[in-house]
């Protein structure tokens, strides 16, 4: 099995998330995880034109929402890694606003939606997952989402790609009947 970056196994759940509001009294720290904490760019990743090819020889896990993100890895992973690039394939660049997150909140768990990650076969590293941010609430705090827009982290930089079937697939765990526990 490959190693993915910044995948996190628990080896055990609690019974609650433990959320702490700090922020919220402006208090010095950082969303966590936050995927607007890197450079945004409203571009695809310019080099891949053909998801299918880019893919070949490629694996993949997944880390699931909630809050100790569990590995996933694929039942079948080439009808995975057809159907991603299928999907990837006809998506286009994203060249709207993603908003960044409110600044100064901590979170002691994962708050944001699952996570693609593919090792390609070139061994470049590839996080595809729903653009989403953070905001402060009252009371608490809200997760909130650029609909049908992914964004796509190689190598640390970020780009934002809009791909509908993608986005749904991960954000409302379609994904869940095709993975299995690692």
């Amino acid at each position: 099995m490959k190693s993915f970056p910044r995948m996190m196994i628990c080896a055990t759940l609690t019974s609650s998330l433990v959320v702490s509001m700090a922020g919220c009294e402006n208090r010095p720290i950082r969303v966590t995880p936050s995927p607007a904490e890197t450079s945004i760019e409203a571009v695809s990743p310019s080099h891949i034109t053909n998801w299918r090819a880019t893919f070949a020889g490629a694996t993949l896990c997944l880390g699931s929402d909630g809050p100790c993100i569990g590995l996933m890895v694929p039942i079948n992973p080439s009808v995975a890694l057809s159907k991603i690039s299928s999907w990837l394939q006809n998506s286009k660049p994203y060249a709207g606003d993603v908003p960044q997150s409110t600044d100064n909140l901590i979170f002691n768990g994962n708050i944001g939606p699952s996570e693609l990650n593919i090792m390609t076969a070139q061994k470049t590293h590839i996080e595809l997952q729903p653009a989403w941010y953070v905001v402060c609430a009252s009371p608490g705090y809200q997760v909130k989402y650029v609909y049908d827009v992914l964004r796509v982290e190689e190598n640390g930089k970020n780009t934002y790609l809009t791909c509908s079937p993608l986005f749904d697939w991960l954000k409302n765990d379609k994904w869940r009947t095709e993975f299995k526990a690692q």
